[in-house]
C-alpha cells in the first residue's frame, strides 16, 4: 500500500537510513514540522493529506508522540476515494485513543454509511477498524448498527458477519452493559451455521458473553458446542473439504469449542456427558506423533485441550479415560519435541487430586528429572511443578534428594522457589522433624540468600515452640548446634553474615533454656 505513496516511502527510507537515535529523531522532528504546515493549508488535496496522515501514522509506529493531526485524518472517512479512506480508518487505530475520538463526532454518519456499503472491501476495513479501537463513541453511536449485521439471519456475506461478530465481542469486553438477553439463541444458532468461520466468530463472542455474564445463563449453548465437535471429529461432510488441514476438518474450531466447553460445568444430561467423553477419548486414542511438523502441531493443539477439558471435569470423567489421557501425558514426557514436553508436563502437574496420576509418578519421574535439568527455563519450570504436586509419602524422600542434589547447580531461575518447595515437601511428608531439619541445613548450606524468609521462619518456629505446645528442648539443641556449625563451616564466605545471623538466635534461645 505504502509502495505506492512516493512521499511516504521516501520518508520512511531517510528514518531507516540514520545511523544513530539522534540522527532518526531530527528526521523525524523536521518531517513532523513539515507536515504540520501542509495540514494547516486549508486548500490541502486528499491526495497529499493522504499523505501527511501516513507519516504521522508511521511516526507513530516507531515511537514518537504525534499530538496534532487527528481532526485531518478524520476527513479522510468522509472521503469518497477509496485509498483516502483507508488511511482514514487505519489512523482511527493509530493516532487516536479514547478522548481524541470524539473529533470523530462528524464522520460518524460516515462510518454508519460504510457499514452498510454494497462494497465488500469497504465494509470489511471499518468494521476491522471499530473492533481494533472499541472507543464510547462507536459503542454508543454504531452499536445497534453492528448488532445487526452480526445476527442477520441471511448475511450477504459470512466473511463480514464474522467481522461483526468479532467487533461486538471487543465492544463487549469495553462495555458489558452492552449485553442483551436474546443473544444468547442467536449465538447458539450461529454455533450451528455449516460455515466455520461463522461459527469460530460466534464461539469468540460466547466467550466474550460468559466472561461478562458468567456461564449460567448460557449453559444451553454447551449442547450444540458438543455437537459441533462430534461432527467435526467425524469430519462430517455437512463442511466444506476446503477447511481440512493436514488431515483434521478445522483444527483450529475443534480447539476453540474444547476451550469454551471449559468454562462449563459438567453436562448434566446423559447423553450429553456420553457424548463428549466419547469424543475425548476419540482424540486421545487417534492423535499420535508423525513425521509432518504441521500435522502434529495442529493435532497435538486438539489433543491437550481434550486433556485439559478431561481435567475441568475431573471426577465426573470415567477412569478409562482419565487412564487413557495420563497413558499419552507418561509417553509425551519423554519426547523430544520441547512443546509438546512442556504441554504434557503442565497438564500432568494438575493431575494432582486423581491418585491414578500420583502413583504413576514412579514410572516417570527419572523422565521428569531429566526436563528439570532441560535449557528451557520454563520446561524445567514445569518438571519442578510435576515433582511438587503428584509427590507423595512414598516417593518424599527420594524427590527431596533429587531436589537437593538439583540445588547445588547453578540455576538462578529455579533456586528460591526450588529451596520453598523442597522445605514443603519435607514438612508435609516427612516422618521425623530431624529428618525436617536436615533438609533445612541441607538448603542452607547450598543455596544461602536464596532461601526465603518462609523456610526460615519454619525453622524459627521449632526453635521458639510452637503456641499452646511444650517445648522439645532436644529439638532445640539439634538444630541449633546444626545452624551453628554450618556457620562456622561458612566463615570465609560472603553469605558468612545471614548463618551467622541464624547461629546468634539459636544461641540465645539456648541460653534462654538454660
Amino acid at each position: 500500500m505504502l509502495a505506492a505513496i512516493k512521499g511516504v516511502t521516501s520518508f520512511i527510507g531517510r528514518v531507516k537510513s540514520s545511523s544513530n537515535a539522534l540522527e532518526e529523531e531530527t528526521k523525524v522532528k523536521q518531517e513532523l514540522a513539515r507536515v504540520r504546515r501542509k495540514l494547516a493549508n486549508k486548500g490541502l488535496s486528499g491526495t497529499n493529506r493522504k499523505k501527511c496522515i501516513w507519516k504521522l501514522i508511521y511516526i507513530t509506529m516507531i515511537g514518537y508522540d504525534v499530538d496534532f493531526g487527528q481532526t485531518e485524518a478524520a476527513f479522510l472517512v468522509n472521503s469518497g476515494e477509496f485509498m483516502e479512506k483507508v488511511a482514514g480508518y487505519v489512523s482511527i487505530s493509530i493516532l487516536f485513543d479514547n478522548t481524541s475520538a470524539n473529533q470523530l463526532e462528524f464522520a460518524i454518519n460516515s462510518i454508519k454509511s460504510d457499514l452498510m456499503s454494497d462494497l465488500h472491501p469497504v465494509r470489511s476495513i471499518v468494521l476491522a477498524t471499530l473492533a481494533n479501537s472499541p472507543f464510547d463513541i462507536f459503542i454508543e453511536k454504531l452499536g445497534s448498527v453492528i448488532i445487526q449485521i452480526a445476527f442477520e439471519e441471511t448475511s450477504r456475506s459470512s466473511s463480514i458477519q464474522k467481522k461483526a461478530l468479532t467487533c461486538l465481542s471487543s465492544f463487549l469486553r469495553k462495555d458489558p452493559k452492552l449485553y442483551q438477553e436474546q443473544w444468547v439463541e442467536k449465538a447458539r444458532r450461529l454455533v450451528e451455521k455449516p460455515d466455520i468461520g461463522v461459527a469460530l466468530a460466534a464461539a469468540i463472542f460466547i466467550e466474550s458473553c460468559i466472561k461478562v455474564k458468567g456461564s449460567t445463563k448460557l449453559v444451553g449453548v454447551a449442547r450444540p458446542i458438543i455437537s459441533i465437535i462430534k461432527k467435526l471429529i467425524e469430519q462430517n461432510s455437512m463442511y466444506s473439504h476446503e477447511y481440512i488441514y493436514y488431515g483434521t476438518l478445522c483444527p483450529w474450531l475443534q480447539v476453540k469449542l474444547l476451550k469454551l466447553l471449559q468454562l462449563f460445568p459438567f453436562p448434566e444430561d446423559e447423553d450429553d456427558a456420553v457424548l463428549i467423553q466419547k469424543c475425548i477419548l476419540s482424540v486421545l486414542t487417534k492423535t499420535d506423533i508423525g513425521p509432518n511438523i504441521n500435522k502434529n502441531n495442529s493435532d497435538h493443539s486438539i489433543l491437550f485441550e481434550a486433556i485439559n477439558l478431561t481435567l475441568h471435569y475431573g471426577q465426573h470423567v470415567t477412569s478409562s479415560t482419565y487412564a487413557k489421557a495420563l497413558e499419552i501425558l507418561n509417553r509425551y514426557i519423554g519426547v523430544r519435541e520441547p512443546n509438546i514436553r512442556y504441554l504434557a508436563l503442565e497438564s500432568m502437574a494438575r493431575m494432582k487430586d486423581r491418585p491414578e496420576a500420583a502413583s504413576a509418578l514412579g514410572k516417570v519421574k527419572n523422565l521428569v528429572l531429566i526436563s528439570l535439568r532441560d535449557g528451557d527455563p520454563s520446561i524445567r519450570k514445569r518438571a519442578l511443578d510435576v515433582l511438587f504436586s503428584l509427590c507423595t509419602k512414598e516417593f518424599a524422600t527420594s524427590i527431596v534428594e533429587d531436589l537437593l542434589d538439583y540445588l547445588t547447580e547453578k540455576d538462578p531461575y529455579l533456586k528460591e522457589e526450588l529451596v520453598l518447595k523442597i522445605a514443603l515437601i519435607a514438612e508435609k511428608f516427612g516422618d521425623s522433624i530431624y529428618w525436617y531439619i536436615d533438609v533445612t541445613i541441607r538448603m542452607l548450606q547450598v543455596a544461602g540468600s536464596h532461601m526465603s524468609n518462609d523456610v526460615w521462619y519454619r525453622i524459627a518456629q521449632i526453635l521458639t515452640g510452637f503456641e499452646g505446645t511444650e517445648l522439645d528442648f532436644d529439638i532445640q539443641n539439634y538444630a541449633a548446634a546444626k545452624v551453628l556449625n554450618l556457620s562456622l563451616i561458612h566463615i570465609s564466605e560472603p553469605t558468612r553474615p545471614l548463618y551467622i545471623s541464624y547461629a546468634v538466635f539459636c544461641l540465645k534461645k539456648k541460653k534462654k533454656k538454660k
